[in-house]
């Protein structure tokens, strides 16, 4: 990719925000990219769970952690898209639509 970071940014004043900004760490981690963002209940649970980036509404300790835990954080991203690749999504899925 032509970048090294995936931004992202979504408030926590809705449900909708909550539940479906984690599919933005998807698509950039399918990328390669570390994850800046700003605090968000569902992007801090993975994000810190996984050790991906760093979500925090303070810019600027946010871009300080990105930069001094880059290399730890990209390495870690293989870990997480081992856990969330499509496979193991598609079998969770299939799951749920079998148990109803």
């Amino acid at each position: 990719p032509n970048y090294d970071i995936g931004f992202i940014s979504y408030p926590n004043n809705d449900l909708n925000n909550v539940f479906c900004s984690p599919n933005k760490i998807l698509d950039y981690a399918n990328n390669g990219l570390v994850i800046l963002a700003s605090f968000n209940i569902g992007l801090n649970e993975i994000i810190s769970k996984y050790k991906i980036g760093c979500c925090n509404d303070n810019i600027n300790v946010a871009i300080n952690d990105v930069i001094a835990n880059y290399n730890s954080y990209q390495n870690n991203l293989k870990v997480f898209l081992n856990d969330f690749n499509w496979e193991n999504e598609e079998k969770k899925l299939l799951n749920i639509f079998n148990n109803l």
